[in-house]
């Protein structure tokens, strides 16, 4: 997948998350870091700390809220080890939690970023290459006709 579309693609999943989360889910992230990230992206909606409370009574908490959960920890071992438990903790409680974030982001920016704070610098370097090979192909194109 060329960076054009890969860029249309991040930017579409973080739209559908803000979306997401103005309609009341509940984003689960790992740290502060992360919640500042996808503030400045523009998910406004509530976004909690999976790692400040024991992972079984963070799980029991989240199933009493009544709303979707939405699973976005980090895209590394540590991030994945996290999110299986949560997902077994939370299947415990009857909830179902949404991984399809995770999973599509996790797909489209694994090779580049790691971690959930780097999302916002990874998609103002791909908009930068974008708009410079797209200049690039323009420069070439008009300097060698």
């Amino acid at each position: 997948m060329d960076k054009e579309k890969r860029l249309e693609h991040v930017k579409e999943l973080i739209k559908e998350l803000g979306i997401c989360s103005l309609d009341g889910a509940v984003v689960v992230v790992e740290g502060r870091r992360d919640k500042h990230t996808l503030r400045n992206l523009g998910v406004a909606g509530r976004i909690v700390f999976a790692t400040y409370d024991p992972i079984f009574s963070f799980s029991e908490k989240l199933s009493q809220m009544n709303n979707e959960i939405i699973i976005l920890t980090d895209w590394d071992r540590a991030g994945e080890k996290l999110a299986k438990k949560l997902m077994q903790h939370l299947l415990s409680f009857g909830i179902v939690p949404n991984m399809r974030f995770h999973r599509l982001l996790s797909s489209l920016v694994r090779k580049d970023i790691k971690d959930v704070e780097g999302l916002d610098s990874y998609i103002d370097r791909l908009q930068y290459n974008t708009q410079s090979s797209s200049n690039w192909k323009y420069r070439k194109s008009y300097t060698f006709l």
